[in-house]
C-alpha cells in the first residue's frame, strides 16, 4: 500500500517553468516564469513562499519582472554570509537589445518561516546582470543554473554555480565563484565549449576530498567530467559513452541521458530517457581511476512513464564523515506523475538497491515544468517534531504543488553507529544480495538433489517422483555393486534394505544361506525356479521353520525381534541347513 503524503498548494498567476528550496531552511521556496515578451498581459514573476505547513502555502513576496524580456527559464538560491536568500536567474534581455544580458542576481530578505511575515517584511530585489556567454546572441538563453551542493558544516567559503547555453549555435557552459551576488568576467572559473550545435542536457556538481571541483554534464549521448583545481591546470574526461543496443545496427537510434546527479565524488546517477518513448531507467556509474565508468546498478522506472523531463536528490545526511546514507531520488514524467524512490550508500559496501517509496499519480492539469527537493534539517530543539524532506513540482497551468515525504528514524545494527533518518528501511548491498541469493540457490539445490537420490533408493516418498525421470538402469545405479552380479544369481545384502529398494518393488525376494552359511538375500523374477529349488514363501513355512529364520535373521542383523513378522510376507525363504540336519536326524 502506497503511503499517504501530505500535499499543499497554491495557484499563482503566470505559468512556472523553475523552482529551488532555501538550502539551509525548507520553509522557503523560490518559483519563477511568466508569459515571456509578449502582448498577452501575462506577467513575469519571481515568487517567494512559505512552506512551513504540509496543508498550505503562503506567498510572501514577489518581485514582478519587465514584460519587455524574457520569463525566468532558469534559477538557482543560496544563502550568502548575511543571512540572505541570493537568486541566480536565467532571463534574456529584449528582443531590441543589443547585448543579451541573460544572467541576473536577485536577493529576497525575510523573516523566519512560519512567523507570520508580510510582503512588507519579505521582499526581493534585483542585484545585478550581465553577459556571460560567448559569443551571447539573443536566441540563445539561459537553459541550466545549478550550484555545488552546500557543505553539511562550516566552513561555507567554497561553492562554484555553473550556466549553460539554449539554442545556441554553439553550446557553452560557464562554470563561476558563487559566493558573490555581482558575478562578473572576473569571477569565471571556467568555460567549458561544447562543440558545434551541442547542447548539455543537464550538469551537476560536487567538490571532493582533494578539494577539487568536478562538474558532470551529459549530452545525448556522452557524460563528460571537468576537473577545476586552484594548483592545477583543468582536466575535461568523458567517463561514459551511450552504447548502441545492437552493436553491429548503428542506425538503431540510442537511449538519450536526460539528467545527470552526483551520489559521491566517484559515483554518478544518470537518467536515461528509451528511444521511441519506450520508458525511463535510472543508471548508476562508478568512476574508475582510468578509463570509462562502470554501470554498477540499473532501475526501470514504472511502465506508465513513457518519457521523465528531469532529476533530483536529496542527501540523508547530517554529517559529512558519514559513512552510511539513504538518497531520496524523484523522477518526474511527461505524463505528470512523480516516481519517488530510495537509494542506500556505504563508503564501505557500496551501492544498495533501488527502493520505490510511491508513485504521485496526476498532479498537475498542465505540463509539469520541474521539480525541486529541500535538504534534511532537524527540527530545532526542543521541537521533536518529525523529520521530513519536502518536494515541490511546478507547472505551465500556475500550480505549484509541496509534498511532505516523512522520515523515519533507523537504528544501524553494528554496534556505536548513531541513529539517522531514512525514507524507506536499508536493504542489504549489491553484493551482499548477489551472495545472498547464491547461496540459497545452492542450499536448493542440493536438497533437491539429495531428495532425487533418497526417492530413487526408495529411502523415502516420491514428493519429486524423481523415479519416474530416470531409466531403469539410472534408477538401480545408488544399489549396483563395483562388480555386477546378474539378476538371477542371487547376492549377499539385507533384506530389508533390498524389501526398501526400488530393486524390490515387482520382483521377488528370496532369503538363503551361501556355503559359508551366511544369509544371501536376493531379488529375483522367475517364481518357478524358486518353488524347484524347495524355497517357500514366509506364510508356507511350518512354525519350526519360522523360529529358524527368525533366529538367523536376528543373529545377523538383519531383523530386531520386536518388528512385525508381516514385513516377510511373499517373501520366498530357502531351506536352512540347520533345520534339515535336524529332521535327517529324527
Amino acid at each position: 500500500m502506497a503511503p499517504s503524503v501530505p500535499v499543499a498548494r497554491v495557484q499563482l498567476e503566470y505559468p512556472l517553468y523553475c523552482a529551488d528550496f532555501n538550502p539551509e531552511d525548507p520553509g522557503y521556496l523560490v518559483v519563477a516564469g511568466g508569459g515571456g515578451e509578449s502582448k498577452s498581459g501575462v506577467k513575469n514573476k519571481i515568487t517567494l513562499l512559505d512552506t512551513s505547513s504540509q496543508t498550505h502555502l503562503v506567498a510572501i513576496a514577489d518581485v514582478e519582472l519587465s514584460q519587455s524580456e524574457d520569463n525566468v527559464t532558469s534559477l538557482a538560491a543560496q544563502v550568502n554570509s548575511k543571512g540572505a536568500l541570493t537568486i541566480f536567474a536565467g532571463i534574456n534581455s529584449s528582443s531590441t537589445a543589443t547585448i543579451n544580458e541573460h544572467f541576473r542576481s536577485f536577493i529576497a530578505t525575510c523573516s523566519a518561516a512560519g512567523s507570520t511575515a508580510t510582503e512588507a517584511r519579505a521582499k526581493i530585489e534585483p542585484i545585478a546582470k550581465a553577459s556571460l556567454f560567448t559569443p551571447s546572441g539573443l536566441e540563445t538563453y539561459q537553459r541550466i543554473t545549478r550550484l555545488s551542493p552546500l557543505s553539511p558544516e562550516p566552513p561555507r567559503t567554497r561553492r562554484l554555480g555553473a550556466i549553460a547555453t539554449g539554442l545556441a549555435s554553439q553550446g557553452e557552459i560557464i562554470i563561476f565563484d558563487s559566493t558573490k551576488e555581482k558575478v562578473e568576467n572576473s569571477q569565471i572559473h571556467g568555460r567549458i565549449s561544447l562543440g558545434k550545435s551541442q547542447e548539455a542536457a543537464d550538469l551537476d556538481i560536487i567538490e571532493n576530498t582533494e578539494q577539487k571541483f568536478l562538474v558532470a554534464y551529459c549530452t545525448d549521448y556522452e557524460i563528460i567530467v571537468h576537473t577545476l583545481a586552484e594548483d592545477k591546470p583543468c582536466k575535461t574526461e568523458t567517463l561514459y559513452i551511450q552504447p548502441h543496443p545492437d552493436a553491429f545496427i548503428q542506425s538503431i537510434d540510442r537511449p538519450r541521458f536526460r539528467a545527470l546527479r552526483w551520489l559521491a565524488p566517484e559515483i554518478i546517477l544518470v537518467l536515461n530517457n528509451l528511444n521511441s518513448r519506450g520508458g525511463a531507467e535510472l543508471l548508476v556509474l562508478l568512476l574508475p581511476n582510468r578509463g570509462l565508468a562502470n554501470v554498477i546498478s540499473q532501475r526501470r522506472l514504472h511502465s506508465d512513464m513513457k518519457a521523465a523531463i528531469g532529476l533530483e536528490i536529496s542527501k540523508l545526511s547530517s554529517s559529512a564523515q558519514s559513512e552510511e546514507m539513504q538518497f531520496i531520488i524523484a523522477v518526474p514524467g511527461q505524463n505528470n506523475a512523480i516516481e519517488v524512490l530510495a537509494l542506500d550508500y556505504s563508503t564501505t559496501s557500496g551501492i544498495g538497491s533501488f527502493k520505490t517509496y510511491t508513485i504521485l499519480k496526476a498532479l498537475h492539469p498542465a505540463p509539469m515544468t520541474q521539480i525541486a527537493l529541500s535538504g534534511l534539517f532537524p527540527p530545532s530543539p526542543p521541537n521533536n517534531s518529525p523529520h521530513h524532506v519536502k518536494l515541490a513540482s511546478v507547472s505551465t497551468g500556475n500550480l505549484v504543488l509541496v509534498h511532505t515525504l516523512c522520515l523515519q528514524k533507523y537504528q544501524p545494527k553494528s554496534k556505536g553507529k548513531e541513529p539517522r533518518y531514512v525514507l524507506c528501511r536499508p536493504g542489504t548491498g549489491l553484493l551482499a544480495q548477489a551472495s545472498s541469493i547464491l547461496a540459497i540457490l545452492a542450499i536448493i539445490l542440493v536438497a533437491f538433489a539429495l531428495q532425487a537420490f533418497l526417492e530413487i533408493r526408495g529411502s523415502s516418498p516420491p514428493y519429486l517422483g524423481a523415479v519416474e525421470y530416470f531409466t531403469p538402469g539410472i534408477r538401480n545405479l545408488p544399489n549396483v555393486p563395483q562388480n555386477p552380479i546378474p539378476a538371477d544369481v542371487s547376492r549377499p545384502d539385507g533384506l530389508l534394505e533390498i524389501l526398501a529398494s526400488p530393486q524390490g518393488r515387482g520382483n521377488l525376494i528370496h532369503v538363503g544361506q551361501n556355503e559359508e552359511g551366511m544369509l544371501d538375500t536376493a531379488a529375483h523374477e522367475d517364481e518357478d525356479k524358486l518353488l524347484q529349488s524347495g524355497s517357500k514363501r514366509w506364510e508356507d513355512l511350518g512354525a519350526h521353520e519360522k523360529e529358524g529364520w527368525k533366529k538367523k535373521l536376528t543373529e545377523a542383523g538383519q531383523w530386531a525381534g520386536d518388528e512385525a513378522e508381516t514385513v516377510f510376507k511373499g517373501v520366498f525363504f530357502g531351506q536352512l541347513a540347520g533345520i534339515v540336519a535336524q529332521a535327517m536326524g529324527g
